[in-house]
């Protein structure tokens, strides 16, 4: 909504703002992880093997990095793209962009509360493995 006073830029328009954010949601789905399924959350980070440990922290880390970036930029080209149009035709079309950039700021919130609830309940759900059902063989038609 800052957007729309003149000369004021979005919060989520600076990286700290939104690593913060993004780190919250990093600490978020292994709390809740932890607190749903102790022992099954943390099995997770070490299959199929041990080997994987260091690929499933990289993995954790690599989303909350991507989720952070990825407000970032969707919130500061909105804040460019009304600039190069404030200084190239200053009358109409920053009016317009204001409003898109109050649409895309809303879709930003929406989207970054999506994929925090997507991964926060990935780590809640731990797929038990389905029980084996032996073939029973099939009566002969003699």
């Amino acid at each position: 909504m800052c957007i729309v006073i003149p000369g004021f830029t979005p919060p989520t328009g600076s990286l700290p703002t939104t690593t913060a954010l993004a780190l919250c949601v990093f600490i978020a789905v292994p709390l809740y992880g932890i607190r749903k399924y102790i022992a099954g959350y943390l099995k997770t980070y070490i299959k199929p093997t041990v080997i994987m440990l260091p690929f499933n922290i990289i993995t954790e880390l690599s989303r909350t990095l991507a989720l952070a970036i990825r407000l970032f930029g969707n919130m500061m080209i909105g804040v460019m793209i009304v600039g190069i149009l404030l200084t190239i035709t200053p009358f109409i079309f920053p009016i317009v962009m204001t409003l898109l950039g109050l649409l895309t700021g809303s879709v930003q919130a929406y989207i970054f509360s999506i994929l925090a609830a997507v991964n926060i309940a990935a780590a809640t759900q731990i797929t038990k493995p389905k029980p084996v059902v032996e073939a029973q063989p099939e009566p002969s038609h003699a």
